[in-house]
């Protein structure tokens, strides 16, 4: 079965200080989670985050990084892993700078993250992609996301889709589930409606996003294993 989890960073606004970070863990294993997926704790050291997270009675099913410290302190990003239990690495986006910079960004991001996810692999843990809107740039009549994910097979790079982003970036999240099919380590299943002329979230089931497709598409792709987390990330405006 998979992991349900909760994205910390949906919560990210009772996360403040230590004490906010253990009463909102055990108020999340209260409700009835018993997976995380660990993001905006940078301010709280890892082995206090163990602490609080085994009095709540909660594991981590991965842990979100930015790229430039997976690229500059890799190690330290891995001893966290270890402390909090979890091989599951997610990193959180291309950097926007690499963006910005059209085709030749995103060539750099693909250049540096190749070898990332090959020294992330021979030390004994996994490195998914979590997408955003923006790699929904074309290039040569194509998304940049499909771009980066061929680019990358060959070195390990997993795939962990949000199906809100997808679906603002004006890709079908059924088709890319499928699309990344033996890829996809976890799922972000966030929803998406609009306010008269903008995009926002929604709480999942409350939006517009097909769900009576993406759930079945998920298990028929990459829940079959026992290795397969998924992780809940619902109502929230915020980037993740």
């Amino acid at each position: 079965m998979p992991a349900i989890s909760v994205q910390l960073y949906t919560v990210r606004n009772f996360l403040q200080t230590p004490e906010d970070v253990a009463e909102s863990l055990k108020k999340i294993r209260a409700i009835g989670y018993r997976f995380v997926e660990v993001s905006s704790l940078e301010h709280v050291p890892a082995p206090e985050i163990k602490s609080m997270l085994d009095d709540a009675g909660l594991q981590v099913s991965a842990i979100h990084f930015d790229f430039e410290p997976l690229l500059t302190n890799l190690e330290i990003c891995l001893e966290q892993c270890r402390i909090l239990g979890t091989k599951n690495i997610i990193l959180v986006m291309m950097p926007q700078a690499y963006a910005q910079q059209g085709r030749a960004g995103f060539q750099r991001f693909i250049d540096e993250a190749s070898p990332l996810c090959e020294k992330v692999r021979a030390a004994g843990f996994t490195i998914s992609y979590h997408n955003h809107n923006y790699e929904f740039t074309r290039f040569d009549g194509r998304p940049a996301l499909e771009w980066i994910f061929e680019a990358t097979a060959s070195h390990h790079l997993g795939v962990e889709i949000d199906t809100h982003w997808i679906q603002m970036g004006g890709g079908d999240p059924v088709a890319w589930i499928r699309k990344v099919a033996g890829r996809m380590n976890s799922v972000h299943l966030k929803d998406f409606t609009v306010d008269m002329w903008a995009p926002i979230f929604a709480e999942v089931g409350q939006g517009n996003l097909n769900w009576n497709e993406i759930i079945p598409a998920c298990h028929e792709t990459a829940w079959s294993g026992s290795s397969s987390s998924r992780t809940n990330a619902a109502a929230t405006r915020s980037r993740a």
